[in-house]
């Protein structure tokens, strides 16, 4: 039992040795594709046209709250004169038109909302043109990994040998 014992200790041991070589043979990198997006003449255009969207959203937004302020003024106003049918009337209308504005809102700027599908369908053009041009970089440069700096990971130090952002933006065909 002894000797089965070490027998499978001498094999983890071996298995672990064997992993650390091959963890030293792999080769990684980075880049940063936010600095790629950013020289990209689709990346202005579609900021630009992002920001048109959001001002005129921002306008109606606007207009529906001046609506319905000027109702409740209109309520404030006329209230001691109206009937208890129709103060109730003018309640619900106010209500109902509050709830509008604010499902008129999470619509447009709330989760899944019209703007959150209006960047997605803008930038995952781009996005793939990056991710394309970062796979033959990686291939080109017989890369194991290749991490974006600008994504959710956390890359806590860098040397900068290992930062391919400019071959990305090479292979795109942008100038810096």
């Amino acid at each position: 039992m002894g000797i089965r014992v070490f027998s499978l200790y001498i094999l983890f041991v071996i298995a672990l040795n064997l992993n650390s070589i091959d963890a030293k043979a792999q080769r990684f990198a980075f880049f940063d594709s936010d600095s790629v997006l950013k020289l990209m003449p689709e990346y202005a255009e579609a900021k630009i046209e992002l920001e048109q969207n959001i001002k005129q959203w921002e306008t109606e937004v606007e207009r529906r709250e001046k609506q319905l302020n000027q109702l409740r003024r209109d309520f404030e106003a006329e209230k001691v004169l109206l009937t208890p049918e129709l103060l109730e009337e003018r309640k619900k209308q106010i209500a109902d038109g509050e709830k509008e504005l604010r499902d008129y809102q999470a619509g447009i700027f709330g989760y899944n909302g019209q703007l959150f599908r209006r960047r997605k369908e803008l930038m995952t053009p781009l996005r793939d043109q990056i991710v394309g041009a970062a796979r033959k970089v990686a291939a080109q440069k017989k890369l194991n990994l290749l991490f974006d700096r600008s994504s959710d990971l956390h890359i806590v130090y860098y040397d900068d040998t290992y930062n391919f952002t400019d071959l990305v933006i090479a292979e795109l065909g942008l100038g810096k």
